[in-house]
Formats: C-alpha cells, sequence, structure tokens
C-alpha cells in the first residue's frame, strides 16, 4: 500500500493512516534499523497538522519546530531575544499611583471594593501613557525544504530527549530518506541533515514567517520594515530584516541569519530563492541566527559567515559535541514506573489517544493515565524546558514559535506560569539553568525598585505579572488590578533560596540572594502599617489572581492568602539567611516581629482554605487559578501541614478546585498548582488525580504540553511543573529533613527515580520501590545528620559523610 506524500498523510483519517502504515511496516521489515525508535524519546505516526504540535529541538538561544512532512517542510526557526518592538513604547512617561494609594487602601479596609477599582480605573485613565501589551515573541524565520515528490510507503518523525534531535524518516520506492535536525549547545548553531539510504535532492531557502491569519498580516504591515532574503555565493543562504516600530525600552532593530550548505556528491544550482541539490549523498544546513540591537552593525552577514566556514562539515561530530552537554542536562535525572514494554513502544498519537479514551469518567479520581505517558511527559517536559532555557529562562512558549501574535505575546508571566516552568531546576539537579531566570529577573531590578516607589509609594521591589523587554505594567484595571499583587518577587526569590539550599553555593547567597531578600523585605516593612482588632497586620489593597470572592463582584481586597503565604516565606528565608550569613541582627529580629503579627491561615464556613483571610470574603472555588495555595506549593510550612483542621480544609478546596478544572478547559498549571497542594498535605489520591489528568490530556503530539488541558494551544508551563510534581509525591526535603512518599500515587505500584537534588545539597542518587518495599540511596555535599521521614510518621536520624554514599530502608 503506497500512502500519496504529503497531501495524502495530512488528508488521511488518524485510523486508517495508522492501519496503512501498520501494514507497510509489517512489509519493510528489512529497513527497521532506519526507524527504530530512541531508547529515550518517543515517535510519532503523522506529521503536524499545525505548527503548534511541531517536534521540538532547540540549545536554549536557538529553537526548530519541525513539523515534519515527508516531502515539502516548512521550519520555524527562532531567536530567544525576538520581541518584536511595538509602537508608543516610553519609560520616560510612568504610570505614578502612589499618590492614591492611600484612598484605595482606606476603600479597602472600609469594604468598598468596588469603589476602590473605581478610583483604580480613575487614576489610571487620568496618567500619561500605559503601554497594553508588552513587546511580543515571535518566531525568526523558516527553512524550507522541498524534495522530490513521490510515493510515500513508510512514516515515522521522532525526538530524542538524550541527543536533542529532531527526525523525519520515511520511505519512497528510491529509498529511505531522514531528516534530523538540532541546536547545538557546544557550537550555538543549528544543524540540518538530509541522508538515507537514496540520493538526496532538494531545494533549500530561508523564508519570511508566514501570517497566519488576515490580522497577523495587517501587524506584519505594521511591524517590518523591510526583508531580504536569497541565495549568497558559495553556497549560502541570507536572511535579513528590519522592524518598524522600535521603541525606547526594547533594543532589537532587526534579525539576521545565514545558511551554509554542504554537499556530500551529487550537483548544485541557484534557484531564486536559494539553492536546489541533486544526487548528493549527504545534504547539511548550517544556521545561526542574530537579533540585530541598537549600536551594532547595519549588516553582520559576512561575520556570521566566517564563523559558519569555521565549524565542521560533519554532523556526528557536531552532534557529539553537543549531545556531551545536553545528554549530561537530561541524563542527570531518570524516572520510571515500570510501565509495560508494550506501552513504551507505542507512538505519542496512540498513547495521546488511548489515554483520552477515559475522558469523562465519573469517578475521576480513578480515572488513570498509562503509566507509560506519565513517563514520557515526565521526559518531555524536562526536555522541553532544558532546550528553551539559556538566553533567557522560558517564556510561554519556552523559545519556539510559529506565528506573530502568540497568546498573551509569549511573556514571561509571573503568577503562576513562569514559576511553574522552572520549578523542577533545583530539583531535577540541573541548578545552572536557574541562571538565565536569575540574569531575567536582576536587570530588571533598578525598575522593580522604581515601580514599588511609584505604584505604592514604598520600598522594596515590585513585578509585574507579566514581562518581556522591560519592567512595566501592561493592561492593569479593576478586573486585573496586578498594581496591588506584591507576591511576583517573593515567588521569584524561593528559586534563588532553593538554588542556595541545593547547591550549598554560600557566596550566591551572601551576594545575589540575600542582598534581593532583604531589599525585598522593606517593602513588607513599610507596607504592613496597619493592624485588625486582633493586632494581626492587615493586607490591603491584594489582589488574589486571578479570582474574585463569590458575590462580590470585585477583585480589589483585602489579606489576600496568597499575599500573606509569599510574605510569610519571604520573611521566613530572610531571617534564616541573615542568621547563616551572620548579619543583620537588629533586621532579624525586626523581620520576626512581623512575622508574629502575620494573619493566620483560615478555614471557611463552606470548609475551605480561605483564599481571603478577612471577614465577609467568601471562596469562589470556580476557577482555574488556586492562588491561595501558594504555601504549598514549594513547602511543607508547619503552620498548615501540622494542624489538621487546615490540612482537611486543604484537601476540600482540592477537591472543588478540581472539580472545576475537570469540567472546563482545564488550565495546565492549575492542575500543576492544585496537585502540589494535595502532594505536600499528604493527600495521595488528589495528587495521582492531578498527575493522570495532565498525563492524559496536557499534551501535543509533538510533546509540548498545552496551556488549556482540552483546547490545543501550545505552551510549556508544565513542562516544568509536572516533573515537579511527580517527584514531589516522591520525596520532599528541607535542611536537616527528607520526607520518603509523602503522597504516592496508589497506582504507582513500583517504580524508580534518580538523581534528584534535595534541600540542604544532598543528592538522592536513587530511590526505588515496590510492594516489597522501598530503598534509597543518598549523598551529601557535607558531613550532617538529617532526619529521616518514612510512611506511616516512623522518624529516624541519619549521619550523612561527605561523598558518601549512604542506603536508607524506607520502610513502606
Amino acid at each position: 500500500m503506497k500512502l500519496k506524500s504529503i497531501i495524502g498523510i495530512a488528508v488521511m483519517s488518524a485510523g486508517l493512516l495508522g492501519q496503512a502504515l501498520a501494514q507497510d511496516a509489517a512489509t519493510n521489515s528489512g529497513t527497521n534499523a532506519w526507524f527504530a525508535a530512541p531508547a529515550r524519546g518517543f515517535v510519532s505516526q503523522r506529521p503536524a497538522p499545525g505548527w503548534q504540535q511541531s517536534l521540538l529541538t532547540g540549545n536554549g538561544t536557538m529553537g526548530v519546530m519541525v513539523p515534519g512532512n515527508p516531502i515539502n517542510d516548512t521550519l520555524y526557526l527562532s531567536h530567544a531575544a525576538l520581541y518584536l518592538p511595538r509602537e508608543k513604547r516610553s519609560s520616560s512617561k510612568p504610570v505614578v499611583m502612589s499618590t492614591v494609594f492611600p484612598q484605595i487602601q482606606k476603600l479597602c479596609m472600609e469594604g468598598n471594593y468596588k469603589e476602590a477599582g473605581a478610583a483604580m480605573d480613575k487614576a489610571i485613565h487620568s496618567m500619561p501613557y500605559e503601554p497594553t501589551f508588552t513587546d511580543t515573541y515571535i518566531g525568526a524565520m523558516t527553512l524550507q525544504i522541498e524534495q522530490e515528490n513521490t510515493d510515500v510507503t513508510r512514516y515515522q518523525r521522532s525526538v530524542d530527549f538524550m541527543t536533542g534531535e529532531a527526525s523525519v524518516t520515511y520511505q519512497t520506492p528510491e529509498g529511505i530518506f531522514r531528516r534530523s535536525t538540532f541546536v547545538s549547545r557546544a557550537d550555538n548553531v543549528i544543524v540540518v541533515r538530509l541522508t538515507g539510504n537514496g540520493k538526496q535532492s532538494a531545494e533549500l531557502a530561508f523564508g519570511e514567517l508566514p501570517g497566519k491569519s488576515f490580522k497577523e498580516i495587517q501587524e506584519i504591515a505594521k511591524r517590518v520594515k523591510s526583508v531580504e532574503l536569497g541565495a549568497l555565493p558559495d553556497k549560502y543562504l541570507k536572511f535579513q530584516t528590519t522592524y518598524a516600530t522600535p521603541n525606547e525600552i526594547n533594543p532589537l532593530l532587526g534579525c539576521e541569519a545565514v545558511g551554509r550548505i554542504v554537499h556530500k556528491g551529487g550537483s548544485f544550482g541557484r534557484t531564486q530563492p536559494g539553492y536546489k541539490i541533486e544526487g548528493a549523498n549527504e545534504i547539511l544546513v548550517l544556521i545561526k541566527i542574530r537579533p540585530r540591537m541598537r549600536g551594532d552593525a547595519q549588516n553582520n552577514l559576512e561575520a556570521i559567515q566566517k564563523e559558519l566556514a569555521a565549524l565542521p562539515a560533519d554532523y556526528d561530530q557536531l552532534l557529539a559535541a553537543h549531545a556531551k552537554i545536553h545528554g549530561d542536562l537530561m541524563g542527570r535525572v531518570s524516572f520510571s514506573l515500570n510501565a509495560p514494554a508494550e506501552e513504551r513502544a507505542k507512538s505519542s498519537d496512540e498513547l495521546i489517544a488511548e489515554s483520552k479514551e477515559t475522558k469523562g469518567a465519573k469517578a475521576a479520581k480513578e480515572t488513570k493515565a498509562p503509566l507509560a505517558q506519565i513517563e514520557r511527559a515526565f521526559d518531555a517536559g524536562r526536555y522541553n524546558i532544558i532546550s528553551s532555557t539559556g538566553y533567557n529562562p522560558p517564556n510561554l512558549q519556552g523559545l519556539w514559535n510559529g506565528c506573530w501574535l502568540a497568546p498573551w505575546g509569549s511573556a514571561m508571566t509571573t503568577d503562576g506560569n513562569l514559576p511553574c516552568a522552572v520549578s523542577f531546576l533545583a530539583m531535577g539537579n540541573t541548578p545552572e539553568l536557574l541562571e538565565p531566570f536569575f540574569r531575567y529577573h536582576e536587570r530588571f531590578v533598578p525598575g522593580y525598585r522604581e515601580l514599588a516607589k511609584q505604584i505604592l509609594g514604598t520600598r522594596g521591589l515590585l513585578m509585574p505579572a507579566q514581562l518581556t523587554t522591560a519592567p512595566v505594567f501592561v493592561g492593569v484595571g479593576a478586573a486585573y488590578p496586578f498594581y496591588y499583587w506584591y507576591a511576583g518577587m517573593p515567588w521569584a526569590l524561593q528559586s534563588y533560596y532553593d538554588y542556595w539550599l541545593t547547591t550549598g553555593d554560600r557566596k550566591f547567597l551572601a551576594e545575589r540572594a540575600y542582598p534581593l531578600m532583604k531589599e525585598t523585605a522593606t517593602f513588607y516593612e513599610d507596607f504592613l502599617t496597619e493592624k485588625d482588632k486582633n493586632g494581626k497586620f492587615i493586607f490591603a489593597p491584594t489582589y488574589s489572581p486571578e479570582n474574585e470572592p463569590k458575590d462580590l463582584g470585585a477583585t480589589l481586597t483585602v489579606n489576600a492568602t496568597m499575599e500573606v503565604g509569599a510574605a510569610k516565606q519571604l520573611l521566613r528565608h530572610a531571617i534564616t539567611s541573615a542568621k547563616e550569613l551572620e548579619c543583620d541582627k537588629e533586621l532579624q529580629a525586626k523581620w520576626q516581629a512581623l512575622l508574629a503579627k502575620m494573619p493566620d491561615y483560615q478555614v471557611g464556613e463552606d470548609g475551605s482554605f480561605r483564599e481571603w483571610l478577612w471577614p465577609g470574603l467568601q471562596d469562589r472555588n470556580i476557577h482555574r487559578h488556586a492562588s491561595h495555595f501558594y504555601p504549598l506549593y514549594d513547602e511543607m510550612p508547619g503552620e498548615i501541614v501540622d494542624n489538621p483542621e487546615l490540612v482537611k480544609a486543604v484537601a476540600h478546596s482540592v477537591e472543588k478546585r478540581f472539580d472545576y478544572l475537570d469540567n472546563s478547559a482545564g488550565l495546565a498549571f492549575g492542575y500543576a498548582f492544585v496537585s502540589l497542594a494535595a502532594a505536600h498535605t499528604g493527600n495521595a489520591e488528589w495528587a495521582q488525580h492531578g498527575i493522570n489528568a495532565m498525563a492524559r490530556e496536557g499534551w501535543l503530539p509533538g510533546m509540548a504540553n498545552k496551556h488549556l488541558l482540552r483546547l490545543p494551544m501550545f505552551n510549556v508551563d508544565i513542562c516544568g511543573g509536572f516533573p515537579y510534581v511527580c517527584a514531589s509525591t516522591l520525596v520532599y526535603s528541607d535542611p536537616g529533613l527528607i520526607r520518603f512518599f509523602p503522597a504516592r500515587p496508589p497506582q504507582w505500584k513500583s517504580g524508580s527515580i534518580k538523581g534528584l537534588r534535595l534541600r540542604g545539597a544532598i543528592t538522592l542518587k536513587e530511590l526505588s520501590w515496590d510492594e516489597k518495599g522501598a530503598k534509597a540511596t543518598l549523598v551529601s555535599d557535607k558531613d550532617q545528620t538529617v532526619m529521616i521521614i518514612t510512611p506511616g510518621g516512623k522518624e529516624e536520624k541519619l549521619a550523612l559523610k561527605a561523598g558518601q554514599a549512604t542506603d536508607v530502608n524506607c520502610h513502606l
């Protein structure tokens, strides 16, 4: 049976295509080596119907999306710096709200919440221009590959998680053809190879990133001043674009790229857009993309060309250098649930389809994902975050894009998505990948400082909820009053604190983490001046992203639980850090006094873990966010987990939030947030439910995750959050304490996890379990004694010697 190239594959139904491929596979057993699945990765049986379902590869700076059409394919190329400048952006005309802050605070404390929102809106509208949108992340351009049209009799696309290769393999009457792509961390180059057991012919050219809609075409006409592309002498391709609306904040002026074509054997000729190679044994394309910033030379093509000419024209050599770095990052952690071999052998299309067959099951807690899908999602999540982290932390789409108008501008969204994306980097034994996250925020610290002064009239640091190229607030109003959301900086600093705890890097603590904690604490010193009748501080105004109390009709409130939790966490960590550094004793006392007067967490009348710790503000559990679970996102604070009433209230709210998420589009990072609350309160069944929901419905065939589980919107946030949830059900740590199996899903009868980094600078070399028992192996960076807590609450002190492996019986 023959499949008619790209057109036939694109229109053939999934069922018929699967049958055809199975039949063709049976008659082509001699070619199976070409179609072997990667040992750690996945295969897919059909090309992407759209760019969002593409295969992904990247080196943290440049990325490629590979749809995988077998004959003529369009690869989407990107660079992490490409945020398209918008017009009317000015840092010289800030919105100054500090003068109205006392009025808004007073209205909130008096219960006049709608009036507080109206006062905010009135003040905003009376101020100079404030931007409505961030500068939007865009793709760079495309690489167009056209090969000879023929019949395709067998097809497969795949990603190897350990090498970073995205490959497309297909068989025709003329032979077997493979197109492999990776982006080198060693040489900072995109590498595309066309090879096989037949002769290779292809037309190669750069193309503009296409407009996907009339609105995008309008955007291109407005934002792009010029585009030049075509062939350079000696088999090089060029691409240059200049943007039309530069602004004061964003230094990006345009983008340049050069592609070097190398072929073994065969002939070549120039075409209008590029080159045509015929009858080659192998074709290699090496590509570098360079953003052009303010102050750069007008033309860098010659310099890029020289860089490419200096690279070896040897795919295997380039791959080996890259795989050594990338493979090390991926290989530090592994996770197994001992899934059946027949499940692991299934394509992503098959496994995702089978996972979704349980959708709509009434007994939601008992709906399970295939174990192989959980394993694959864990690995894919880590792969995607590692591949998109380097120049910057991963934005909403990592560093990939195939359109001009990404949802929310593909911003760094700090009220959930970005913290979720980076949440596993420390525990996942890749702490160095937090450096881009740290750099990104640190360059904005002067802006955060100015925002606290302008908006609140306080010292400290105020972080916007969405960022791309500058620390400016966008789209703020009574519906989304992010001026009065203060938890962004404390949440970012949790990653700083975890970096210190997992690495033991005292210099980092002293020179980078603690100074930011100390400055952030000054905000609370200035802000917390009002007290209630019990002498507890009042947080007013506050905002619980992106929810509002039941029947209130207003979002500005008092004592949002997220804000209280973030303040407590920041001050605790600042005190602990100051003690470690033996400094600021007076500040330690001041911060301890602030902590003593913080509002207590509460149980609502309906049994909920309250989202607002203020009389008259009722919980509204029908919402995709769960910001009040913030204290339980990364930690197990004794104030909650040692209080049975609060643990019960958390379970009630977890169930209610899952009920809403299960019956809506299903916010992916909302599932991660709620799952972590379940895991950190020992609720194994609900943790399992969240993991299964994310595994079943959270992934596209190219193994990127979806922003909403039930809508195919490309995103990467739970690529970090999903493995973080999985690992958090198996082990929890604080300095001097390790708790094994705090919430192991009942479905996970046996398995292992290897390589995690624990707080206290300890490596969990391996944790394995089955129905007979469990054991762990720990290696500490220093001599120390830790408390081991195993299921059932059994406690045991264990002495660890630096560098020495110590086995632990986990007493399942």
